[in-house]
């Protein structure tokens, strides 16, 4: 007997497929307004700020004709919390436009573009000694801009994290996962336990005081982002005082 559809059913199933492509478009350009007032916000808060800096500048200027330790030392703070909040603009700009830039999706030279971003770290960490080796000839489909932008952020991770051993040793490299294929930037750092995984990728959030590892708390939170744009996947191992790996899928 042949099990067939009746009309109905097959209009109603229509009816509920558009129902969930209208609700997707809804998302998608809600999640386009939502960034388009961050970036607004971020840049108009750019001009008040600079004020701020600019003023108190100056008034450190005159405190240093007349010395006032107390006064000095205040404004001193208020430079350094204006500096905090103009790298904290800064970082959820440069957050915006990853959500925000065209995607030109292509074949990249993956171990090509590794190679470009340990050339440009390698000037942020002059004096340590850093062993990096990059898996030859990995090919990806994406955007050779975005994922130089992540790769940037995976290996300025990967070198402050391991600033506590003597030669650290950093990977870069395709593995076999659950999930397929994966690209990993694995390291011999400091690690973290798996219970704050989820803050990992959050922007603004940090697993060590700023006062042990400076930062903003941006790079993984970029990483995701760029990932994410290209329907691919991000995720995290480690263990403390063993390293840590982060994992990454990019679609074929």
């Amino acid at each position: 007997m042949r099990n067939e559809k009746s009309p109905s059913a097959d209009a109603q199933l229509a009816g509920l497929q558009n129902q969930v492509a209208l609700l997707e478009q809804q998302l998608a350009a809600s999640q386009r307004e939502l960034e388009a007032f961050a970036y607004a916000v971020a840049h108009d808060l750019r001009a008040p700020l600079r004020s701020l800096s600019g003023f108190s500048q100056a008034l450190i200027e005159l405190a240093e004709q007349t010395p006032n330790p107390k006064a000095q030392h205040y404004l001193n703070r208020i430079q350094q919390a204006s500096r905090k909040m103009s790298e904290l603009i800064d970082a959820l700009l440069g957050l915006s436009r990853i959500s925000r830039a065209d995607l030109l999706r292509r074949t990249v030279d993956l171990s090509a573009v590794c190679h470009e971003a340990v050339a440009a770290i390698r000037g942020k960490y002059v004096g340590r000694d850093i062993e990096i080796t990059i898996e030859p000839d990995m090919q990806a489909m994406g955007d050779a801009r975005l994922l130089r932008v992540a790769l940037d952020a995976l290996l300025d991770n990967a070198c402050k994290f391991t600033d506590t051993r003597a030669r650290a040793h950093i990977a870069i490299e395709r593995t076999n996962t659950d999930r397929g294929v994966a690209y990993c930037v694995r390291d011999d750092g400091v690690g973290f336990d798996m219970a704050y995984e989820e803050k990992l990728f959050k922007p603004f959030q940090r697993l060590h005081s700023d006062e042990r590892y400076a930062g903003l708390g941006i790079g993984l939170a970029a990483v995701q982002r760029v990932i994410a744009r290209h329907g691919g996947f991000v995720w995290a191992r480690s263990q403390p005082e063993k390293g840590a790996q982060i994992l990454f899928t990019l679609p074929s």
